[in-house]
């Protein structure tokens, strides 16, 4: 009795023991503790929302295997059903796009989490907005604290967002706006990181994406967030190296 839970083993616990929490609820409520600054409790369940959408996905292989045939509901897929909320209470003010540094200047973090429908099945799309989000919470935590290893493990979550997205994430509605959000955070990373290299290729990215994007798709203040990494990332041009053409 004498002994003390810490709040991350009281986290997982918690949302391992309640079976009613859908993976949907899981990230809302962990997209709750990013905005309140709990970085580390927010990538703890993120982490057993995976895993139960892992163990969903196994479940299916096995079902299938057996020849067990089960009823095909069509559920809601998307990610342009509910906007994306801004978590800039939960990441301190960083410098951006208001430094004097050239590389800095590029690149601003994109605050904002993805939000799942409640009927939400689709395991890319559950996929997706997880590691978006955990990487998020990670990224944030970096930003907080300075700490460059939080910072590689959100590059690491974005980059497997960013693959998921080259292979699975073609006819998604609302695919754009994740794909152009994970490839700027990225670069506000590379910026930290001052690799301009990685700077140079997000920023071709983004213009590339913007392209090829119903500009509907994306609400005005996105939108108007996006160009200006375009813009600025143009301007920069002739100050940072660019990559060699293909």
């Amino acid at each position: 009795l004498g002994s003390r839970i810490s709040p991350t083993t009281f986290t997982i616990s918690l949302f391992r023991s309640i079976t009613m929490v859908s993976v949907c609820d899981r990230n809302s409520i962990a997209v709750e503790l990013i905005r309140q600054g709990h970085h580390m409790q927010a990538q703890q369940v993120f982490r057993v929302g995976l895993e139960t959408v892992a163990t969903s996905i196994n479940d299916d292989n096995t079902n299938n295997n057996a020849s067990v045939t089960t009823p095909s509901t069509p559920t809601p897929s998307g990610l342009d059903r509910i906007p994306p909320i801004s978590i800039n209470q939960g990441v301190r003010e960083d410098t951006g796009r208001s430094s004097d540094s050239d590389a800095a200047a590029t690149f601003a973090m994109y605050k904002k989490a993805f939000l799942l429908g409640a009927n939400e099945r689709d395991e890319v799309i559950l996929s997706l907005v997880l590691f978006y989000n955990m990487g998020l919470a990670s990224h944030a935590m970096g930003v907080n604290t300075g700490r460059s290893n939080s910072l590689q493990r959100a590059l690491r979550l974005y980059r497997k967002v960013y693959a998921l997205l080259n292979e699975h994430g073609h006819g998604i509605p609302g695919v754009s706006l994740l794909l152009l959000a994970t490839v700027n955070n990225m670069g506000h990373i590379f910026a930290m990181l001052l690799n301009l290299d990685g700077m140079v290729s997000c920023h071709a990215n983004i213009q590339t994406i913007l392209t090829g994007t119903d500009g509907a798709e994306l609400s005005t203040s996105d939108l108007d967030f996006f160009f200006m990494t375009v813009v600025l990332g143009s301007t920069d041009q002739g100050r940072l190296p660019m990559a060699p053409a293909a």
